[in-house]
């Protein structure tokens, strides 16, 4: 029997929590990315919320991206906060370097998709 590598709560710290909107945010996937179930974005995104909480920042970019280029503008908004000084700053991250302009980009993308956590991100940064 296998044993997982790393077990992961479920559910981020309060500080952490994803922001939800009534009804899943998507924005235009690329044509050639197949679309991924429902089940599947909302592990992607839940895996990513995990990273966060134990401040593996890299890894949560990675599955939010995955989730976004699937359509989830959720996922954009991810992306964004591994992105974003405020956010970064907020969650005591260390070693990882903030960009403005690309949070800033990422949180436009998840905004079209119609994710409104993405539009007070972007007032936050000043955009």
């Amino acid at each position: 029997m296998t044993q997982p590598l790393l077990a992961v709560p479920a559910t981020p710290p309060e500080g952490l929590k994803r922001e939800t909107p009534e009804s899943p945010a998507q924005v235009k996937p690329p044509p050639n990315v197949p679309r991924l179930s429902s089940e599947v974005l909302e592990l992607l995104l839940s895996r990513g919320d995990a990273m966060l909480a134990i401040g593996d920042i890299a890894s949560a970019r990675r599955l939010y991206e995955r989730a976004a280029s699937a359509g989830d503008a959720r996922g954009a908004t991810g992306v964004g906060k591994t992105f974003d000084p405020r956010f970064l700053a907020q969650i005591g991250a260390r070693g990882i370097q903030p960009d403005s302009a690309a949070a800033a980009a990422w949180y436009r993308k998840a905004a079209e998709g119609g994710d409104r956590t993405a539009v007070a991100r972007l007032q936050q940064l000043g955009q």
